[in-house]
């Protein structure tokens, strides 16, 4: 399992005052980018500019429990639910930080694909070995 905790920013937000729900799978994107950059050798950046893999999200889904407001802080613990042979399902169980309340799930199936195609193309193996390391 990997942490990710951010802010709730004010563009976060709706006119309501609670994080607007497609934010989620922003921040949703944003984990992702912070678990690559942290445990692949290369980071998430070099993924993407140096060896042109790019990571869409093909499916996605989510519940939500509770709203998050500006000024809350998301902390949001990624497992990886299923890694596929050019896909992965990650799970992500948001939580408002200051008490621990459950606020949303959220499921995100990312494929592994050429930018310069954008075909799928196989989980590179460091990829795999870090999703295999977060395995619920």
């Amino acid at each position: 399992m990997h942490i990710f905790e951010r802010p709730v920013r004010f563009n976060d937000v709706d006119a309501s005052g609670i994080v607007f729900f497609p934010t989620f799978f922003a921040y949703c994107s944003e984990a992702l980018e912070q678990l690559l950059q942290l445990e692949i050798q290369d980071g998430y950046i070099e993924v993407v500019l140096r060896r042109k893999i790019g990571l869409p999200t093909v499916r996605i889904s989510g519940d939500f429990a509770a709203p998050l407001r500006f000024g809350d802080t998301a902390r949001i613990a990624i497992r990886t639910e299923h890694v596929g042979k050019r896909s992965f399902t990650l799970r992500y169980a948001v939580t408002r930080a200051a008490d621990d309340l459950p606020v949303a799930e959220l499921r995100c199936t990312v494929a592994t694909t050429d930018l310069a195609s954008t075909r799928a193309i196989e989980i590179p193996e460091d990829i795999r070995s870090v999703l295999e390391q977060h395995r619920s």
